[in-house]
C-alpha cells in the first residue's frame, strides 16, 4: 500500500515536472518569436509581473481559457481571475477586447 502511494507520488511529481518544462519550452518559443511584442508590452506596462506577461502571451496567440489554465496549471476559474485582474492593469474598457489590444501592441 505505501509502495503504491509512493509510486503515485512519483507520476504527480514527474508530470509536474513535464508540464513545467512544456511551459517553460512554450514561453521561450512564444518570447523568441514575439521580442518586440514584449518589448513594447513591458515598455507601456512596466509593472506587469512576468505571470502576467506570460499570460499575455497566451492571450495574444489566441488560446482559450482552458487551454491558457492547462499550460499554467491553474483552474479555469482561476484562469478567468488572473484575466479580469490583467484587464484592470492594463486598463482597459469593458468594451476593449484583450485579445484586440494585446495584437495592437
Amino acid at each position: 500500500k505505501k509502495e503504491a502511494f509512493l509510486d503515485e507520488l512519483k507520476k504527480l511529481v514527474d508530470e509536474k515536472k513535464r508540464i513545467n518544462t512544456f511551459t517553460d519550452t512554450l514561453h521561450q518559443k512564444i518570447a523568441a518569436v514575439n521580442s518586440e511584442f514584449y518589448d513594447h508590452l513591458k515598455q507601456q506596462h512596466p509593472k506587469l509581473t512576468a505571470y502576467e506577461i506570460k499570460l499575455c502571451a497566451l492571450i495574444r496567440i489566441n488560446l482559450d481559457t482552458k487551454d491558457i489554465a492547462t499550460i499554467l496549471n491553474i483552474s479555469p476559474a482561476s484562469a478567468n481571475t488572473s484575466k479580469y485582474r490583467l484587464r484592470k492593469k492594463l486598463n482597459l474598457k469593458p468594451e476593449d477586447d484583450l485579445f484586440d489590444y494585446l495584437n495592437a501592441l
